[in-house]
């Protein structure tokens, strides 16, 4: 029962953020909302900026291994908006790690959802497309 209670929390605790983000966003806050972006997975997933690099994939997906297996399309989505505030901001180095943990984010709730979800295709071909701009293909 606590860790549904906790899920449910997360899940509307991620929801609340991104909508405080698209606000950011819309309103051309771009350093504002990366750094609250930053702020928000720091004090729920214990991840600092530093931490955010493609070298550092193993230790990023182990920090969210949890989030990974409860709740990964609402991960997925944290990840792709953080790494669109981090592409606004100037950072490509955190941009290309959020967007491949967002990747892998998608591909986990693709592979063990129940459900299909139309909008995880979508936001999945955007993301490989934001990917092989970078030249990282998925």
């Amino acid at each position: 029962m606590y860790q549904k209670d906790y899920i449910l929390r997360m899940i509307e605790e991620i929801g609340r953020f991104l909508a405080a983000l698209s606000g950011l966003k819309s309103k051309k806050h771009h350093k504002k909302a990366f750094e609250d972006f930053m702020e928000f997975i720091a004090l729920h997933f214990k991840i600092e900026s530093e931490e955010l690099s493609l070298e550092n994939m193993e230790a990023l997906e182990a920090k969210l291994n949890s989030a990974l297996n409860d709740y990964p399309d609402e991960l997925g989505q944290l990840l792709l908006s953080g790494g669109e505030s981090a592409s606004d901001a100037g950072r490509r180095d955190i941009t290309e790690t959020l967007y491949l943990l967002a990747w892998t984010a998608y591909s986990k709730a693709e592979q063990e959802s129940d459900s299909y979800r139309f909008n995880r295709m979508v936001e999945m071909n955007n993301l490989k497309e934001k990917l092989a701009l970078m030249g990282i293909n998925v």
